[in-house]
């Protein structure tokens, strides 16, 4: 099967097609598609089980809400991409499937460094903390406002710094606390593979977009 869109003149094959009986192709399908699925599930699961812990004690540790919106950012990006379930359910044009996605990375890559920040707080106000905040603001303000163009093109730098930054200040946050090692070591690695997964995903979605871009140039 060959999707294609609605609202294109043009377009091309930006994805490897695979071929197989209709069995295998629909038994890859459904498994892909059961994987994400169970992947969200146990993410809400998670997110709801710390909304209502910061709730019944709001006062106990804002990391709790922080951690809550992450991984709901986090689900907003895995039904975003690969099999794009979530605009199979929510109609939408194009330019808010970008728009979207690169949200809820930018929200992914904002919300790491709070939460490590909340664990393990620091005396002293940490400016590049807020440093990195209002730079993930104004880029969310410029994908909320700009053309898809200018999104796609600024992904090259700017996104990526969003992701790649808070896994530099949260590891650099974990060194400066004091952290039994034994403990702090998988808090980085923690980090460090979350990171790299997103890395990795929004550069695979950025060649999907962009060559979906220049098919329609």
């Amino acid at each position: 099967m060959i999707q294609v869109s609605s609202n294109r003149n043009n377009g091309g094959i930006v994805k490897p097609i695979r071929f197989g009986t209709i069995e295998a192709i629909r038994y890859q399908t459904q498994l892909s598609v059961g994987l994400q699925l169970l992947l969200c599930i146990i993410l809400l699961l998670h997110s709801v089980y710390g909304c209502i812990l910061y709730f019944i004690r709001p006062s106990l540790n804002k990391g709790l809400l922080y951690f809550s919106l992450l991984l709901i950012c986090a689900v907003v990006s895995v039904l975003g991409s690969d099999d794009k379930l979530l605009y199979k359910w929510i109609e939408v044009q194009y330019d808010w499937e970008v728009k979207i996605t690169f949200l809820s990375y930018i929200g992914v890559g904002a919300f790491i460094p709070l939460i490590i920040n909340r664990l393990y707080p620091a005396y002293k106000r940490d400016i590049k903390l807020q440093y990195f905040l209002i730079y993930c603001l104004l880029y969310a303000l410029f994908v909320l406002v700009s053309p898809t163009r200018y999104i796609l093109f600024s992904s090259k730098v700017l996104l990526l710094a969003v992701l790649i930054l808070p896994i530099i200040l949260s590891t650099i946050k974990l060194r400066l606390a004091k952290v039994d090692k034994g403990e702090s070591i998988f808090l980085i690695l923690g980090c460090t593979s979350i990171g790299m997964n997103i890395i990795w995903s929004t550069l695979r979605l950025y060649i999907y977009f962009y060559a979906s871009f220049v098919s329609e140039v």
